[in-house]
Parts: structure tokens; sequence; C-alpha cells
């Protein structure tokens, strides 16, 4: 796994993955990926999500690996710091969960013992000072070749000189003006307890949605998370798109209680619920972005959906496109397979064909 689990947020921001291998050497995906993505032309629709990797030394590395599209981490106008550790927990689950299972607590585990990778998180949108953060994309964004997009996920929060939404467009316009291709408006932050997220939130997400589309010169697109019904989704995409944006992300880690085996709270009690990623969250991820290509088609709604929520495999990868997603994102699974995107070209070259060889990178597993 790229990220220590043992290790702090601080930790990994200043020294990066822990990657162990021989760095590759840069990997261009076949010429029939190249894409269109709001309006930019990228060499492959497999990107990473927002996530602990998404920072100048993650990005950097990750460059070489055959993805297109990047995330830059969650980022904040002022310095907030994460939890203490730890901030990740592998879960004991080895089934794709239903709404039905999200009522109950999941149970941690002491190592990946399952078949496919699921894990809790417990980061609280860390972030350093925006000028620290400004500094960082800037460096992102010189490490990325010109068929590559960088996006990069925001989040406000009220300050004593201005209000929730004043703060998400100050922060947005520091990534724009650090070298962000596109905003990700992250409203959909699962570490909450007994708070109704900002998507769920019709009004304030409306208007927060135009203002920050009002201000900004460059593609936004909203991050949101797990709509239990249908009509909400329908309403929440009807929004986005009137309000401005190009774009939705979908779905983000899903809030659980976790507890361990002595069904005490895991990262404590005043962290009682955290997000729930990587393999058995995949079959509610497809579900909302089929209701969501409906729903775009029905209403004929100029929206790309960035799909994510359980891509741990490569095969994985053709679930959402045949879904319906337009670009297919990772951060779990990339975390625990850096080689996904290598992977999945390898298998799209070879099938049907009884070659061993790897074509694209011998060192991709």
């Amino acid at each position: 796994m790229l990220y220590d689990i043992d290790q702090t947020f601080a930790h990994h921001w200043k020294h990066g993955p822990q990657f162990t291998n021989a760095l590759p050497k840069s990997f261009i995906p076949p010429s029939q990926y190249t894409t269109n993505i709001l309006s930019y032309e990228v060499a492959s629709p497999i990107g990473i999500a927002a996530c602990p990797l998404g920072t100048s030394k993650g990005i950097e590395l990750m460059s070489n690996l055959g993805f297109g599209i990047f995330t830059y981490k969650t980022m904040r106008s002022v310095a907030s710091p994460a939890h203490s550790a730890p901030n990740i927990a592998y879960l004991n689950c080895d089934k794709q969960l239903t709404m039905e299972d999200l009522k109950l607590p999941m149970i941690t585990a002491n190592i990946n013992s399952s078949k496919n990778v699921a894990i809790a998180n417990s980061f609280g949108n860390a972030s350093f000072d925006g000028n620290i953060m400004a500094e960082d994309i800037a460096k992102t964004k010189q490490a990325l070749s010109p068929n590559q997009l960088l996006i990069v996920s925001v989040y406000g929060s009220p300050q004593k000189d201005r209000s929730l939404i004043q703060d998400y467009i100050l922060t947005a316009q520091i990534a724009q003006d650090a070298g962000a291709q596109v905003i990700e408006c992250n409203i959909s932050c699962p570490n909450i307890s007994g708070e109704q997220p900002l998507y769920m939130q019709r009004a304030t997400s409306y208007e927060l949605i135009k203002k920050i589309t009002q201000t900004i010169q460059i593609p936004l697109t909203v991050k949101i998370g797990l709509c239990p019904e249908r009509k909400q989704l329908e309403t929440l995409l009807i929004n986005i798109a009137h309000a401005g944006a190009q774009g939705v992300s979908m779905i983000n880690a899903i809030s659980a209680q976790v507890i361990n085996k002595s069904n005490k709270a895991y990262f404590g009690p005043s962290r009682a619920t955290c997000g729930i990623s990587g393999d058995p969250i995949r079959t509610l991820a497809l579900q909302q972005i089929q209701q969501a290509r409906d729903i775009i088609d029905t209403h004929k709604l100029d929206i790309t959906i960035f799909g994510m929520g359980g891509i741990t495999k490569a095969e994985h990868i053709d679930q959402f496109f045949d879904t319906g997603a337009h670009v297919a994102m990772s951060a779990t699974g990339v975390m625990h397979n850096p080689y996904l995107a290598i992977n999945y070209f390898n298998k799209k070259e070879h099938k049907g064909k009884n070659d061993e060889s790897q074509r694209f990178y011998s060192q991709a597993p």
C-alpha cells in the first residue's frame, strides 16, 4: 500500500507515497484512448480521485503510470490539521454493501485479510494554509504533460470574516490561480455525524455552485455522495446543471459507523462516523451512476460523469464506462495497486490472445 496507515497525514505530506519499486519510465496509453473531457484532450480516461496521494509527490509518481486525470487532494483556504492517527483502518467486509447494510456498524480488521480491499478513513479534510497548498499545486501542474488534466478539490467552512460560500469561492480562486484546470467542489465529506451533508441541502448547494461558477474561469465539477432515493439524485443533478457546473463526481466515500471487535468506535467517540471506501461500495456507486446517466439523458443535461467508488481492480474500470461514466477514477484501489491503469491497458491489449508477456510495462503486476 502506498499509504502507511500507521503514519500521520503530515508524514505523508513531507515524504510522499511509500513506493519501493524502481520509478517506472513514462508510460503513454494507446492513442485510441485519448478523449475529450471538459474541452481538454486527455491521454487516458482513467483518473485518480481526491485522496492522500494527491499531492505533488504522489501525483508526480502516478503521472508515469497511465493515468490521464489527477485530482489534487481536497484543500482549504486556511490550515486545518488532520484528525489524530490512525486515519485509516481495514474493514472486515467481503461483500457488496446495500442500503440496509449501512444501518449497521462496520467492523475493523487488523490487516487487509479480505479478498478485495476495504477501508474506513477519518482525516477530516486536512489541509495546510491555502498559500502552501497553492505552491504545491503549481509544482504538481509542472510535473504533468500537456495531455494530462489537473483537477483541484476544494472545501469551504465558515470563517470569522467570511461565510461558508465566500470561503468556498476564495479556495476555488486560490486553486485556479495556482494552476488548476478544473475545480472540484467537494460538498460530500463523509466524516460528519448527525449533520445533513451539503449536497443534500438543496438551496445552499445551488447557491454555492452558482456563485463559484460565476467567479472562476475554468470548469467546475461537483463531488456528491450517495443518494438513497432517485428523486433526490434527480433534483440534485438538475440543480448542479442549472447552477452552471459541467461535471459531477460520484460517489464519495460512504458515511457509516465503524467499530472494533470490542464494539467501540474505532477512531474514538468523537469520530464514530467516518468514510467507507474500496470494493464494498462499488455496487452502490454503479447503481447511482446508472441512475445519473438516465436522468442526464432524460433531461438533456450537459454534465460529465466522473465515476468513482470501489474501483480496486482493472476489470472494474469497464463496469463504470459501461454504466455511463465518462471517466473512471480510483483512490483506495490506486493506494493499494498503483499499476491499476497499466493493468487495464494490458488486459485490453491482450484480450483474446495467449500472450502472457506485459506489452507496456514489465513491472506492472
